[in-house]
């Protein structure tokens, strides 16, 4: 009957072992992923900062286009003109 109680002892111990073991890796992986968590929100803060940074960058610089191209759009006009005017002047 002794070896019997020092049988099951055993077989707990080994299982409060292996229990012990589980809880300390699950801790471990639990850690692992907050840590991993904390710093993706940082590279996602991070990024929406240079995003936000770019937009208004192309913003600018497509601001400035469309100036460009209504300048271009009035001197061609001007130029039409004159060309027009000139072909009806009578010293044509």
């Amino acid at each position: 009957m002794k070896n019997v109680y020092n049988e099951s002892v055993h077989d707990l111990k080994r299982i409060e072992a292996g229990l012990t073991n589980t809880l300390r890796k699950l801790r471990e992986e639990i850690e692992k992923l907050e840590n991993e968590k904390a710093s993706l929100f940082e590279e996602i803060e991070h990024l929406k900062v240079m995003g936000k940074e770019r937009v208004d960058k192309l913003r600018g610089e497509v601001k400035t286009l469309r100036e460009e191209v209504e300048l271009f759009k009035e001197l061609a006009g001007t130029s039409a003109e004159n060309i027009l005017t000139k072909q009806d002047s009578p010293t044509s």
